[in-house]
């Protein structure tokens, strides 16, 4: 009984499972009369232990359960065990697995204990027969061997295992595990079973495992000037003042003018006057990245205040929880973005009393150039430094530098507190490890609300080295990167997540380019990083000297943890043994400073090639998470909980990771896995959880569940990467018939997935279900959800035509055949067998599948905009995540590109174009510019056909001859009625006075919508003004660069040198527009109306009446201005109600 005890409390340790079957055979001789019989009675007895270990119980009592558990089995031993199998319905399977071909469907593992007849009068000769093969994974056998005649006996016994599957000296190692349990089980047998005192280690593993491998000793080297970057970036600034520190774009920045930008931001938040304005103040970033970025940083930190990233490309709500967590009392902003952040500090919910305050970068230094929105170098002496109490060094182990939001389990976001010293035990690593001197420039093309990009940006600039930053979404711009890396200044670190990495290598290769030489070491980060990557890049660059690195950290540890340098001549073997039959290259060994030890879960050392769980302690580990003395107490161990194991050199606390890796024999690191539901995505972290919680709370939605599915070469991947998809399995409410089928409901769920999920954490695809597969205990079964095939029904969308930027025309079936093109060479399609899939079933595919549905993802879909701008036709990022067919996205293409002066001569411009023709059509004037692409994205978002009403070359005398003029072309485009009519701003007043017509000639008004307009004066006449004429002029240019944004201009032709060409032919009518305006009769007609308002005017609604209007009902849409509201994330909201509202 003790043996086998001992066997299950091994296989518990190896395998980190605690509920599994022993095989146990039995002669079955047990009957008298068999005794003497000739043949096979041997019967097979499985047995269950794990059920009956609790963990607080010792050997002792764990044996007496072992005891039971034998005996019943016993008990039943005359029942056939192929007679157990029928009864539970298993049979023998093939699970696909090269290294063994059948598999058990009990159990793996076996007991035998040999009842030995020597001493006893049958004489045998024993013949011992070679093995052919293993039926077992392990099968231990002991017996007693009697020696000397049988006067003594021995215990001996022997492994049975499967070559294919274990090498000779891991079973050794096996049975050394063997023999240090029994030794322990004897010599404690009061300890308790499952607790760390009992382990099969012996003293030099422990020893190898937690002090050689898991601390390695970091070399003698001078301390750093100080663990605070601010203070090392200053000693650094007065040694290479007029060295170049960061490159943006056309604009250079010298250590001299980052440091006095940087003082300038430390100033400005000084002057804020704010109670309490010193250290530990939380400062939010909402910047894009740039220049100014890097410099409020710096300035935050010479305040000695704790910086927190925010994108801007985060949706609001996300934004709005991430500032009340963390109490915001500042956001440092550019203008573009001031709105959301007055919005998000003034939505906090907070009990605090204090004024919180916005601050405009440009308002920084009122006499620096705004040309672009960034301060250029001016030549000035350099500033004293700033003075202030003197920190101990000390204080950078508690003092927290910033916080970084990464995903949570709960639905929201937590935040990571990260101190100073910290953060500088990562950045001098670099610099040592990569010997990073003032010539090197690195590669910053990180989000900054990742903790990478901080290494990016502050490793070389703490020796005298440069940062070259990337604009926002560079990266998905593959000739924009070609052009970063192969134009000066000269890259020689960059940082990517593999699968990009090989993306950006493949499109250099393309275009005829090799990888430039230049660059010295390419960190690999975030997933995976597989070893065929390594291989053909380093057989592609032989005559290059650029190094491979793989590194592994969780944001909890500091940005690295662990790092392996990719040997070129090991990775250009062809040995398969190299690595142990591993598919991806190893995480390495741990850093400077950064013990680690591999627990399994119950907390004890686990040996080589056995998973476990990673332990992060250390100088790097964070302090925990913001306001959650919850979470922190469950990630962050105390050392005292440890000290049983690990060395008593490494006080502190010690970072739970949940991932799962193991030790190689070479003393490295293998990343295997999460031991829960957070999954990574191209380098970006994603709690499954979060994602579900959020769907839980959509309306419509009664159950959840949201899977990461995995697609080993699929289209589009390279051999042996494996790309995964988020995909999201819903139920609908009682009340819902099906939601797979309504109109516009994929659209609406997307949207409202936006408004509170960033853009990489929205499913990719959505299944609805009607009910759950289930496990025999009742549980959701995951992996039979998984398998699942999806079929998402096609949501429809309207289109249109545009003009490509080479000036051809792009209409919606060329745009539909190009990116049949594009799809299939981005995805690789053409390369599938026809036994794959013929002709038929793949323009089927292709015409009802999203580009994630057909083995797609963010990557490919950067390919696949590459290869659309080569053919003239610009894509976005956006919408391949917001379309779910290949048409649909030639709709939404065709109607993106349509350039301003294409239709300054007409009148009716399609912004969404319907697919039926019993969809009802919208039709929404322009505001005073008059241009309808404000409202491009509003259209967009809407189920229904949506024309824009536009200004035409005629002067208008009054109001009522330009709405006469556009009633006209309306009922040239819809016959008969009811019509539904809306405008912005000043399109209200027009939208008004059409609709009056309509009423009056008798038709049916459907809907009348007014987004903001303001209530006109009545009646009388005035005249425009030179100054009203230019402020007309003003807001023209403020709508292009605010409201429109480069993402919008671009598709429109040269941006601003274009645009200015299109205000100088519409100024004229826009002024003549306004005038006319002013001459308005007195109502003769009442209407009802939606009407849509920021709370700057929701005070003036009743003035509405007047004009003989019935506001039923107000919307006020709350934290924008009149410019945002038509952007995200307020034009989401517009949509969705506007949705809900209508009658179409």
């Amino acid at each position: 009984m003790g043996l086998l005890a001992v066997f299950y409390l091994m296989i518990e340790r190896l395998s980190g499972q605690q509920d599994f079957v022993i095989g146990a055979p039995s002669s079955g001789r047990e009957a008298a009369e068999l005794q003497n019989v000739m043949g096979y009675f041997v019967n097979t007895l499985p047995l269950r232990l794990g059920g009956k270990v609790t963990g607080d119980e010792d050997f002792k009592s764990f044996l007496k359960n072992v005891r039971e558990v034998v005996l019943g089995a016993y008990n039943n031993m005359e029942i056939p065990f192929h007679k157990v199998l029928e009864h539970l319905r298993a049979s023998s399977h093939s699970n696909g697995d090269v290294e063994r071909r059948w598999q058990h469907p009990l159990f793996q593992v076996m007991f035998s204990w040999e009842q030995s007849d020597e001493g006893s009068s049958t004489k045998y000769t024993e013949l011992v027969l070679p093995h052919q093969s293993a039926k077992f994974d392990l099968m231990l056998s002991m017996r007693y061997r009697h020696l000397n005649g049988g006067t003594e006996r021995v215990l001996e016994g022997s492994l049975e295992y499967p070559t294919a599957r274990f090498a000779r000296t891991t079973v050794e190692r096996f049975t050394r595990y063997y023999l240090e349990l029994l030794e322990q089980v004897t010599s404690s047998p009061t300890a308790l079973v499952r607790s760390p005192s009992i382990s099969m280690l012996s003293e030099s593993e422990r020893e190898q495992l937690v002090s050689v491998w898991g601390m390695p000793k970091s070399p003698t080297l001078p301390g750093p000037p100080s663990y605070f970057l601010d203070e090392c970036l200053c000693a650094q600034v007065l040694k290479t003042p007029d060295y170049p520190a960061l490159h943006f774009e056309d604009t250079q920045w010298t250590y001299r003018e980052l440091w006095n930008y940087s003082g300038r931001v430390t100033e400005a938040l000084c002057m804020l006057d704010i109670p309490g304005c010193s250290a530990e103040l939380h400062i939010g970033l909402l910047l894009d990245r740039g220049l100014e970025n890097v410099a409020a940083v710096i300035g935050i930190l010479r305040l000695q205040a704790v910086f927190v990233p925010l994108d801007p490309e985060f949706p609001r709500e996300r934004l709005r929880y991430m500032a009340r967590d963390s109490g915001l009392q500042v956001i440092i902003t550019q203008r573009k973005h001031a709105a959301i952040a007055t919005y998000l500090l003034y939505a906090r919910d907070s009990d605090d009393e204090s004024s919180p305050r916005v601050l405009c970068y440009e308002d920084v230094d009122p006499l620096a150039s705004q040309s672009n929105g960034y301060l250029y170098a001016r030549d000035h002496a350099f500033t004293r430094l700033q003075k202030r109490q003197k920190r101990d060094s000390r204080d950078s182990d508690t003092a927290t530098a910033y916080i970084l939001y990464t995903s949570g389990s709960t639905g929201n976001p937590k935040g990571v507190e990260v101190p100073h010293a910290a953060l500088m035990t990562t950045l001098w690593w670099t610099v040592r490890t990569y010997e990073v001197t003032s010539s090197d420039v690195f590669l910053q093309s990180t989000s900054t609300t990742l903790d990478g990009s901080l290494s990016q940006l502050f490793s070389p600039l703490l020796v005298g080295g440069s940062a070259r930053i990337t604009r926002p979404k560079g990266l998905h711009e593959l000739h924009y990167m070609r052009n970063v890396l192969l134009e000066p200044p000269r890259i020689t670190f960059c940082v990517f997540v593999p699968s990009y990495f090989a993306l950006i290598v493949d499109y250099l290769s393309g275009c005829g380019d090799n990888f430039p030489a230049s660059v010295k070491h390419v960190i690999l980060a975030g997933e995976a990083f597989p070893i065929e990557l390594a291989r053909q890049f380093y057989k592609k660059h032989q005559a290059s000297s650029t190094c491979l690195v793989n590194e592994y950290g969780p944001t909890e540890a500091s940005i690295t943890s662990t790092a392996f340098r990719m040997p070129r001549e090991l990775a250009l073997q062809n040995d398969s043994s190299v690595f142990d039959g591993l598919q991806s290259v190893p995480i390495g060994k741990p850093i400077d400073n950064h013990p680690v030890v591999v627990l399994d879960t119950q907390r004890r050392l686990v040996p080589v090639n056995v998973p476990g769980e990673l332990y992060i302690g250390g100088a790097g580990v964070a302090r925990g998470y913001w306001d959650r003395p919850d979470l922190t107490e469950n990630a962050f161990i105390v050392h005292a909980k440890l000290e049983e194991i690990v060395s008593p050199q490494t006080r502190g606390r010690w970072y739970k990771t949940g991932d799962l890796v193991k030790w190689l024999p070479s003393g490295d690191l293998v990343f295997l896995g999460r031991t829960d539901a957070q999954v990574k995505l191209h380098g970006m972290r994603i709690e499954l959880q979060e994602v579900r919680n959020v769907l839980l709370r959509y309306s419509s939605i009664k159950s959840a569940e949201v899977l990461s599915i995995p697609q080993l070469n699929s289209p589009g991947q390279k051999q042996g990467h494996v790309s995964s998809t988020l995909v999201a399995f819903i139920m609908p409410a009682d009340n819902i018939n099906d939601l797979s089928t309504g109109e516009g409901y994929l659209t609406e769920l997307r949207a409202y997935l936006r408004e509170h999920l960033p853009t990489h954490m929205v499913p990719q695809s959505f299944q609805v279900v009607s009910s759950w597969p289930r496990t025999p205990n009742g549980k959701i079964d995951l992996r039979a959800l998984a398998s699942w095939a999806d079929s998402n029904s096609e949501d429809t969308r309207p289109s249109s035509t545009g003009e490509s930027s080479n000036g051809s025309t792009i209409t919606v079936p060329l745009a539909t055949d190009i990116l049949r093109q594009v799809w299939m060479q981005a995805l690789k399609l053409e390369h599938l067998d026809d036994e794959d899939m013929d002709g038929r079933q793949l323009e089927s595919s292709l015409m009802s599948k999203s580009f994630f549905e057909l083995g797609g993802d963010s990557l490919a879909a950067i390919r696949a905009i590459a290869l659309a701008q080569a053919r003239g036709l610009p894509l976005a990022l956006e919408q391949f995540f917001c379309t779910s067919s290949l048409p649909e996205m030639a709709r939404s293409a065709a109607a993106s590109i349509v350039d301003l002066r294409q239709w300054t001569s007409e009148t009716l411009v399609p912004l969404n174009w319907p697919t039926t023709k019993k969809t009802r059509t919208l039709f929404l004037f322009h505001d005073a510019d008059g241009t309808v692409w404000k409202l491009l994205e509003l259209a967009r978002q809407l189920p229904f056909a949506v024309i824009g009403v536009q200004a035409t070359s005629s002067k208008p005398s009054n109001i009522e001859e330009l709405a006469k003029f556009y009633w006209k072309n309306i009922r040239a485009r819809q016959k008969e009625g009811p019509y539904a009519l809306g405008g912005f701003s000043f399109g209200c007043r027009v939208a008004h006075e059409v609709a009056r017509l309509a009423v009056r000639e008798g038709h049916k008004l459907l809907s009348l919508i007014l987004l903001d307009g303001l209530p006109f004066e009545i009646p009388g006449s005035k005249h425009v003004t030179k100054e009203e004429k230019a402020a007309t002029r003003l807001r023209i240019e403020q709508y292009a660069r605010e409201a429109f944004g480069d993402a919008l201009l671009r598709p429109f032709g040269e941006n601003y040198r274009k645009f200015c060409a299109m205000e100088e032919e519409y100024q004229p009518y826009a002024a003549a527009e306004v005038e006319a305006a002013w001459s308005s009769s007195q109502p003769s007609v009442w209407l009802q109306a939606d009407l849509y308002m920021t709370q700057r005017w929701s005070a003036d609604v009743l003035q509405y009446q007047a004009l003989g209007i019935d506001i039923t009902p107000v919307a006020i849409i709350p934290h924008c201005t009149h410019l945002t509201m038509l952007r995200h994330p307020s034009v989401d909201v517009i949509a969705r109600k506007i949705r809900q509202r209508s009658s179409f």
